[in-house]
């Protein structure tokens, strides 16, 4: 997508990586042209769920996909608890959608609370992903080591 290129490129030459750079990329992503196109990656029933900003921005946009939206901040600590929504959970495939992915930290604990309630976390969309190792149950529209190698 040329429009994630551009915005990488740019917050690159600006930032160089890091946590400024992973927080520019966060806000540059609540585009309404990135949300549409991270959300035409959706193809099956599963129930979609978000985190933090992003989800919220993603849940005003379409309030049709009944998003269930868990607390921010994950990447630096922040628990979360999916125990008040263990029956729309139980038995059910989710997906998340997220601005970024680097470590796989907000996913692996949104996975470990689902399935802690008998759900299960089919696959991951972002708009980002940094990650070195590539994650096959991660899909992006932009995948930083597809376009700069080591």
């Amino acid at each position: 997508m040329e429009l994630m290129n551009k915005i990488v490129i740019d917050l690159i030459e600006e930032h160089e990586g890091g946590e400024e750079f992973f927080n520019h990329l966060d806000k540059r992503l609540q585009d309404n042209s990135i949300i549409k196109s991270l959300i035409t990656l959706h193809t099956g029933d599963e129930k979609v769920i978000a985190s933090g900003k992003f989800g919220l921005y993603l849940n005003a946009m379409y309030p049709q996909f009944e998003i269930m939206l868990v607390n921010g901040g994950l990447r630096r600590g922040s628990i979360i608890s999916l125990e008040p929504m263990r029956d729309v959970i139980q038995h059910n495939k989710f997906i998340f959608i997220d601005d970024s992915f680097f470590l796989g930290r907000t996913r692996d604990a949104i996975k470990k609370e689902i399935e802690k309630w008998g759900g299960s976390l089919f696959k991951t969309i972002v708009g980002y992903d940094g990650s070195k190792d590539k994650d096959n149950s991660v899909t992006s529209l932009y995948r930083y080591y597809d376009h700069f190698g080591e």
